[in-house]
């Protein structure tokens, strides 16, 4: 691992769709693509900037939104497909609650915020930029809710836990609530 202290910040570039009579479900996800830009304190002088240094993809469901709108989050997921269906199919049940199995408690009825991709450059893989900037976003999207991410993106077991997610077979998951 490498000591040295990293400073950066990420930029979030978000979608959202206007919902039209008709949509269809998937129009509930919003992506959101991040650049994360970075430097070792030790390089950083006056004149220096950051570096672009990883990117991120995520994909936003406001659960409330859902419920508002009397859409179920299967329906979304189903239309949405790929990996957001693959994340419904190994959590929940049909009607939305989470597999007793995997002892989750209730579902959160605010946020689901899948992390579908997350990398650093080679100069920053030992640091803990990709940590840093993970937790960012987690704060920014989903401070209460459900977070998913897929556990090979890049952290270790260790990094996922002392984040707070549970490690399942291929998920890493956490609940944030208040």
């Amino acid at each position: 691992m490498d000591e040295r202290t990293v400073i950066g910040a990420i930029h979030l570039f978000a979608t959202a769709t206007i919902k039209p009579e008709g949509m269809g479900p998937s129009g509930f996800v919003t992506p959101v693509d991040g650049k994360i830009a970075a430097e070792f304190l030790e390089d950083a002088d006056e004149d220096s900037e950051c570096e672009d240094a990883g990117t991120f993809r995520l994909l936003h469901v406001s659960l409330g939104e859902l419920e508002d709108e009397g859409v179920a989050l299967y329906s979304v997921c189903d239309d949405y497909g790929n990996d957001l269906w693959e994340v419904f199919t190994a959590l929940f049940r049909k009607d939305g609650r989470f597999k007793k199995e995997l002892h989750l408690g209730k579902p959160p009825r605010t946020n689901l915020l899948y992390i579908e991709s997350a990398s650093v450059r080679p100069k920053y893989v030992e640091s803990t930029l990709l940590v840093q900037a993970i937790e960012t976003a987690v704060a920014k999207f989903c401070h209460t809710g459900l977070v998913v991410a897929d556990v090979a993106l890049g952290l270790s077991g260790q990094q996922w836990t002392e984040l707070g997610f549970h490690l399942l077979d291929r998920f890493a998951v956490r609940v944030n609530s208040r």
